[in-house]
């Protein structure tokens, strides 16, 4: 099937209006695209704003594929994708308006659960069994590597099973978040630290060093130099 018109072609004939005008038409070019030569072979991808800073998100015809965190390069990230899933990468943000609102919605405290397809090509092995037993942790609770383990059909497996949590490419849709190291003795919640023993963890969140980027090993520290040290409104936005 031809192409009526490049995504090459708009952005050259739009050089002449504001940036936004360009971005916006090449964003519908590379839409029709996709749809006119085909969606399954194509992985489409955006930025989205967040508290947590600039993510990237990707989807192919199957779901989201990979949501990253600030710190991991755009380019490395679609280098990832292009040598895993498809070289055929486009910015479509259109694609992940879904993701966007359904994010949106969780960090607003409108959402405690997502509702997307997934597309698990990223994730191998025993990461499989591993975020499918986390992906099952409720909101507001949290459980550790041993159980994760235990779920995932080896409770042996600790190390392996904290190794695919920091493998995850879909944080925070795969809570690996809600995972603790065993033996961490304190727990930050949206009113400060206590004592994971005393600690119905309803609302945990954690501190600075924590934040989930990344990576599973959140609430793994010490105790905090005062136990009723409090915390900012944006860090209650990690845990959940």
């Amino acid at each position: 099937m031809i192409v009526k018109q490049s995504v090459e072609d708009v952005l050259r004939s739009t050089r002449r209006f504001d940036d936004a005008a360009a971005s916006a038409a090449a964003a519908s070019a590379a839409a029709a695209f996709v749809d006119e030569t085909g969606g399954d072979a194509t992985v489409a991808y955006c930025h989205l704003d967040t508290p947590l800073g600039t993510m990237t998100a990707a989807t192919t015809s199957r779901g989201l594929v990979r949501l990253a965190y600030v710190r991991e390069r755009t380019d490395d990230v679609l280098d990832e994708l292009a040598s895993t899933i498809s070289p055929r990468i486009l910015e479509v943000p259109t694609r992940l308006d879904t993701v966007a609102r359904q994010l949106d919605e969780y960090f607003d405290n409108r959402r405690t659960a997502f509702d997307l397809a997934l597309d698990r090509r990223l994730i191998h092995g025993f990461g499989k069994a591993v975020l499918r037993a986390t992906q099952r942790i409720p909101y507001g609770s949290v459980s550790s590597y041993g159980e994760i383990a235990a779920e995932a059909g080896n409770r042996r497996a600790a190390r392996a099973a904290g190794s695919a949590l920091g493998a995850n490419p879909l944080p925070i849709v795969i809570p690996c978040h809600r995972v603790l190291r065993a033996g961490a003795p304190w727990v930050a919640t949206a009113v400060g630290w206590k004592p994971r023993s005393s600690c119905s963890i309803s609302r945990v969140a954690p501190a600075v060093s924590c934040l989930p980027i990344g990576g599973a090993t959140v609430l793994t520290l010490g105790p905090p130099a005062s136990s009723s040290a409090k915390l900012g409104p944006r860090l209650r936005f990690t845990t959940r």
